[in-house]
């Protein structure tokens, strides 16, 4: 079995999220959600190492952008799309909504806060 190399913990997500890449927009649902990047449900394959422009909303957190990279696509698995650059204040944003994640999922799983 291949050693996992993701570096960041993934957290289970639900929004949408819109992907632009030149004069392609995309619209996805997000699968999960790390500090590094996303998982997205999308109706089309993105090309692997397209560079992106991603905006989503998530829950509690407002709208937000990063540019991204597509590591890896495919209809059944998603597209796993790499964080690269962002203003401080939506990397904040995102650091913000994954501790609440964080919190949540240790409260539901019997792990004090």
């Amino acid at each position: 079995m291949e050693a996992d190399k993701r570096r960041a913990l993934r957290y289970p997500a639900d929004f949408r999220v819109m992907c632009r890449c030149k004069e392609q927009h995309c619209e996805g649902c997000a699968i999960n959600v790390s500090r590094g990047g996303l998982l997205v449900s999308t109706p089309e394959v993105l090309p692997v190492g397209a560079m992106l422009e991603v905006s989503f909303e998530m829950p509690g957190a407002g709208p937000i952008s990063f540019k991204a990279l597509v590591r890896h696509a495919s209809v059944e698995g998603g597209t796993g799309i790499e964080f690269l650059e962002a203003l401080p204040r939506y990397q904040q944003a995102l650091a913000a909504f994954l501790e609440r994640l964080d919190l949540e999922c240790r409260a539901a799983a019997g792990f004090g806060g």
